[in-house]
């Protein structure tokens, strides 16, 4: 089973490809299984008019000691931002809105208008279904995994590669 976009690549710029079969790469096909998300209409959102938060977690312990991830997403120009914390704790995720509220009210001059969260629910329905963090939430655990199972790099560095 050889990797289409490594074939691809290879007549682009005109390389010799090994005879047979290419190896598998566990990976790439970690990362490429997935399913799409239901279609729904857009709309466009002003500045802070609407922010998503989840929580992602529980993991191996990071270099720092942290379990979880706590994701926001501004919906008019979708910049994410992730803390990571320690524990699932109400304090922590209280204390991180209050930073990621203060920065962003600065940027934008304005005051979130709607906060949607799941409440601490997880997985209450299929994954085509869940919001917009908790689709980017399944995408970055995705690259981690690749990129974690593909080099063989220790588990304890997921939020290493979960920043980049």
């Amino acid at each position: 089973m050889g990797l289409t976009n490594f074939r691809k690549t290879a007549e682009q710029f005109g390389l010799a490809l090994p005879k047979g079969e290419l190896a598998f790469c566990e990976g790439c096909a970690l990362r490429n299984a997935k399913k799409e998300p239901f279609l729904t209409p857009t709309r466009k959102y002003a500045p802070l008019e609407r922010v998503n938060s989840d929580i992602a977690g529980r993991f191996v312990f990071s270099l720092d000691g942290d379990k979880y991830t706590f994701s926001y997403l501004e919906h008019s120009s979708r910049p994410a931002v992730t803390y990571f914390q320690p524990s699932k704790g109400f304090n922590t995720a209280l204390d991180n809105f209050e930073v990621y509220r203060a920065c962003f009210k600065r940027r934008y001059n304005r005051k979130i208008l709607v906060h949607h969260f799941d409440h601490g629910g997880d997985d209450h329905c299929h994954l085509q279904q869940n919001g917009v963090v908790e689709r980017l939430h399944y995408t970055i655990e995705c690259w981690v995994c690749s990129i974690l199972a593909g080099n063989q790099v220790p588990p304890f560095l997921w939020a290493e590669f979960w920043r980049t």
